[in-house]
């Protein structure tokens, strides 16, 4: 077999033998068919590896699509506590001036009732000392006949009426 790069008389001829052995070009062949193999791997790998990217990105973009409906809905609900927390925060206080208001209205009742309590004590007592004066006065005034202008027993003009 003969094989020429730049033809016969080319300078360069003795670079490239006329003949070459058949296990010389199946080396070449293998050499170059396992090149073939290792780029076809390395294709298939490379493939391979966009294809995991592809699909990781793709994972990537739904999860970060998820998280912000979440952050959404977390967003929301945080506004609706926060909302809520504030007319409970307000109602709170309401109720607070109410107690107090209540409070100073009970100190005022019960200030009222113990002086109306004094003053009944006051007034049981003048009762009970005219009831005993009147008895007294009763008992020592001289006794009208029973012709007398009131016939019959004497009204109890004192009388305790509860």
């Amino acid at each position: 077999m003969s094989w020429h790069r730049f033809g016969e008389d080319s300078p360069d001829r003795r670079r490239f033998p006329r003949q070459v052995s058949p296990g010389f070009v199946l080396a070449l062949l293998a050499v170059d068919l396992v090149n073939f193999v290792q780029l076809v791997f390395d294709i298939k790998s490379c493939n391979e590896e966009l294809e995991m990217n592809s699909k990781m990105k793709k994972i990537v973009g739904q999860c970060k699509q998820k998280c912000e409906v979440m952050q959404e809905k977390f967003t929301e609900k945080l506004e609706q506590i926060h909302t809520a927390y504030q007319k409970m925060a307000k109602r709170c206080k309401m109720m607070e001036q109410e107690i107090e208001s209540l409070s100073k209205d009970k100190q005022e009742l019960q200030e009222k009732y113990a002086e109306k309590s004094r003053q009944k004590r006051k007034l049981d007592e003048m009762y009970d000392q005219l009831r005993s004066e009147y008895e007294s006065v009763k008992r020592s005034a001289i006794q009208p006949a029973k012709d007398s202008f009131f016939p019959g027993a004497e009204p109890e003009l004192f009388s305790r009426h509860d």
